[in-house]
Parts: structure tokens; C-alpha cells; sequence
């Protein structure tokens, strides 16, 4: 049962793979480490976020419809590292 749901799976996710050839997969990731010390305190060392744009991973692409027709998409969605 579960050998048959996992060559599904692969079978499925190669169609996809060659049914979107025009599809880029893109990112930005944008974080840091700050530390900090105030006097007579311990030392802080923190995750940042979002420091410049903030991180964020999206898909683009063009589609061909047909008699010199295109449709183009952009997906985007925004993220925090910490």
C-alpha cells in the first residue's frame, strides 16, 4: 500500500516537473544575528528578520495558450526566518 502511494507521488510530481517548464522558482532571504549588552546586564544575542525587503519566495512563469496568446503568473508570499 504504501510503495503504491509513493510511486503515485513520484509519478505525479514528474508530470508536474515537465508539464512546467516555464515556471522559475525565486527567493530572497533576509535575516541577521543581533547582539546587544546593556551595562550590568548579560549579553543578548537574537534572530533577526527582515532587515533590507524582508524574505519572501515566489513563482513566476509564461504559459503558451495558443495562436500567438500567452497568459504570464507571479505567485509571491512573504516569510520570517525566525
Amino acid at each position: 500500500m504504501k510503495k503504491t502511494l509513493i510511486a503515485a507521488a513520484v509519478m505525479a510530481a514528474s508530470g508536474v516537473a515537465f508539464a512546467a517548464s516555464n515556471v522559475t522558482l525565486y527567493g530572497v532571504m533576509d535575516g541577521g544575528v543581533v547582539v546587544s549588552k546593556a551595562k550590568k546586564a548579560d549579553t543578548k544575542v537574537q534572530a533577526k528578520s527582515g532587515f533590507n525587503s524582508g524574505s519572501r519566495w515566489g513563482l513566476k512563469g509564461v504559459e503558451e495558450l495558443g495562436n500567438g496568446y500567452t497568459v504570464g503568473f507571479q505567485l509571491e508570499q512573504g516569510f520570517n526566518l525566525d
